[in-house]
């Protein structure tokens, strides 16, 4: 990889040095200071480095350069500066998917009578260039407003990345589009979470709320972004809990992904566990219907009687390996090749079948 430098030829105050970026340990910079602190130094490195990302953000060395500071171990300024440009590495994430969840406190009176939207992006398409997508109309408290956004619609070109990801806001209009004043929800925090294209690759921001609000704005900063890399799924657990755990697989639509929606009994969810080791990945998930019981397995179906369902999955080294799941509920039964145009390449077996209601399949990617 180049150099990712702003110095002339000759400049002697810019130097160049390898940020050791490593995972977890923590390791970073000491300052050689010509009249700059330490945070705009960080600045001066991120503005001229980027275009220097590196695919799927690996490797463990990032070339870097800025005026006026050299960096080198030093375990004390590390963790910071890790967590900076561990994420900064990352925002070479093209987005295959981007999903917002809105959440609202539990306080009496947190919800509004009004409409709740979400901003993001510019696009000269919209009233003002500024994208709104509605999340919910009269929202009650505690509530979880989950949408799926199209950010090739909201910032108006095809490609978006971690980068152009910035400002963030959550609105509550009144039926004639101002803001609304009198009728403020109280905002708890803003979630992110996205899936790179042609990649495993997953990331999580949270953004906390301000409380009261009718116009929240927030900033999306290269520290508020987690990452899981890529990853080889090596199991699925079937849990029984009242709420979704917050890696439990999620509906292709958003849509509630409790294995027993609609039939009583458990809440089910499915979490998948993951594997660094291609020997550990699953490349099959195998839904099994059965009579009789099977002890050291969850059943799908916990508390409604009839069948007993079971989820396990098949590891084979001549296959590929399964990187990301989801489940799809539908009304009507689905093929193989309905799923391709979404590019998943495979699935289970309805795991509603003989139960009457809708059809439920687990896809995955590999």
């Amino acid at each position: 990889m180049p150099w990712c430098r702003q110095a002339e030829d000759g400049d002697s105050d810019r130097k160049a040095a390898d940020a050791d970026v490593g995972s977890g340990t923590g390791s970073a910079g000491r300052r050689v200071v010509r009249g700059q602190s330490f945070q705009r130094a960080l600045h001066a490195l991120f503005r001229p480095c980027r275009q220097m990302r590196q695919p799927s953000c690996r490797g463990n060395k990032f070339p870097t350069a800025f005026p006026g500071a050299d960096l080198s171990g030093r375990e004390d300024l590390g963790p910071k500066f890790d967590k900076r440009v561990q994420s900064f590495r990352c925002d070479n994430c093209v987005f295959e998917s981007f999903v917002v969840y809105v959440r609202l406190e539990n306080w009496v009176r947190a919800g509004t009578n009004y409409r709740v939207f979400f901003e993001i992006g510019h696009n000269k398409g919209y009233d003002r260039e500024q994208p709104h997508y509605l999340m919910k109309e009269s929202p009650s408290s505690g509530d979880v407003m989950a949408r799926m956004i199209d950010v090739r619609d909201a910032f108006g070109k095809d490609l978006v990345t971690v980068a152009d990801v910035s400002r963030l806001a959550v609105v509550a209009r009144t039926d004639n589009g101002g803001v609304g004043t009198g009728d403020q929800i109280a905002l708890r925090d803003v979630i992110l979470e996205v899936q790179c294209a042609g990649s495993a690759r997953v990331g999580r921001a949270q953004i906390a709320g301000s409380g009261w609000t009718a116009e929240w704005v927030g900033q999306v900063k290269p520290e508020n972004w987690e990452w899981r890399g890529d990853q080889y799924i090596s199991g699925v657990d079937v849990v029984y809990e009242d709420d979704p755990p917050r890696e439990a697989v999620k509906q292709v639509d958003l849509g509630n992904a409790d294995i027993n929606s609609g039939y009583g009994g458990k809440f089910v969810w499915l979490v998948p566990t993951y594997s660094d080791r291609r020997e550990d990945a699953c490349t099959e998930m195998v839904v099994t219907i059965q009579y009789d019981s099977i002890p050291s397995l969850n059943d799908l179906a916990a508390g409604t009687g009839g069948h007993f369902r079971y989820l396990t999955c098949k590891k084979d080294a001549e296959k590929l390996p399964i990187r990301h799941l989801a489940l799809h509920r539908s009304e009507s039964e689905v093929q193989l090749e309905d799923i391709r145009k979404d590019k998943y390449n495979g699935m289970t077996m309805d795991i509603n079948k003989d139960r009457r209601g809708t059809f439920l399949y687990l896809l995955w990617r590999t």
